[in-house]
């Protein structure tokens, strides 16, 4: 596990280590938390057309399908290439 400093997290997100799979954004601010989500998969996905290479869920549909965030993660893209997973956690809802 590697643990990124906030001030070198923009710099990380732009050109991510493609060994690391799995990226976990936190913080209090919610706005640049979800810019900088945005910015990495853009940056992950590229210009991908596939309209499934980035998939949304937040931590009530976790919560309600307990199966779901490993069924996309071991999901292979429509037309190849690389896919992002943003999960959204809300609240309390345990995931």
């Amino acid at each position: 596990m590697v643990q990124i400093k906030p001030q070198d997290a923009d710099r990380f997100l732009s050109r991510p280590d493609p060994g690391i799979r799995v990226v976990l954004l936190h913080g209090s601010d919610t706005g640049l938390i979800s810019e900088r989500a945005a910015a990495f998969a853009k940056t992950v996905l590229g210009q991908s057309d596939d309209p499934f290479a980035l998939v949304k869920l937040d931590s009530a549909e976790i919560a309600s399908d307990t199966g779901r965030l490993a069924d996309e993660a071991n999901t292979i893209a429509l037309f190849g290439g690389t896919r992002a997973i943003w999960v959204k956690v809300a609240g309390n809802r345990p995931i």
